[in-house]
């Protein structure tokens, strides 16, 4: 959440109308951002929707499934909300991937926020794609990741414990 709140800084530093979308549980966690931009011309605006959620609680698979169940609760209260806004743009986590037809359900612009950087995803894309964690004996045993500009080696036991079905429809954000 704290690279996604100092981008609404800098947007709102740039003149620029700034509203985060947040749930109760999550609201305080964006004060200290909203407060940076106390001397500009525009605000950062918290719009807080219905939901749940805890930061806090380790990841498992049965944390997942309720994470991504109370994710995709929240997709009718922001397009409520952006029916009445009417935004420019939408720049939401990766983990939102509903947003792609919210976006173009109202025809506005979407910019996908991915918070562990464009390398971590080639990591990942090649382990799916080549399905690199399946051809090794051993949890421990190393496999090169291809089609990397420096030999990057892991075993099955350094990747998340995160099924393939975790991340179907996240792909194509």
């Amino acid at each position: 959440m704290i690279p996604m709140a100092d981008m609404a800084v800098l947007f709102a530093s740039r003149g620029l109308q700034t509203t985060i979308i947040t749930t109760p549980t999550n609201a305080s966690c964006f004060s200290k951002s909203i407060q940076k931009t106390i001397n500009y011309h525009h605000q950062i605006a918290l719009h807080i929707i219905p939901g749940s959620g805890n930061p806090d609680l380790g990841v498992s698979d049965e944390f997942l499934s309720t994470f991504y169940e109370a994710i995709s609760e929240l997709q009718e209260p922001v397009e409520q909300f952006i029916q009445e806004s009417h935004p420019n743009c939408i720049v939401a986590d990766m983990f939102y991937p509903w947003t792609t037809e919210v976006a173009t359900k109202f025809n506005i612009p979407r910019i996908v926020f991915n918070g562990t950087g464009f390398f971590p995803q080639c990591v990942v894309e090649a382990v799916g794609r080549y399905d690199l964690a399946k051809n090794v004996s051993s949890d421990s045993e190393l496999f090169t990741v291809p089609n990397l500009p420096h030999e990057i080696k892991l075993s099955r036991k350094q990747l998340p414990h995160l099924e393939a079905e975790t991340f179907k429809g996240y792909k194509n954000i």
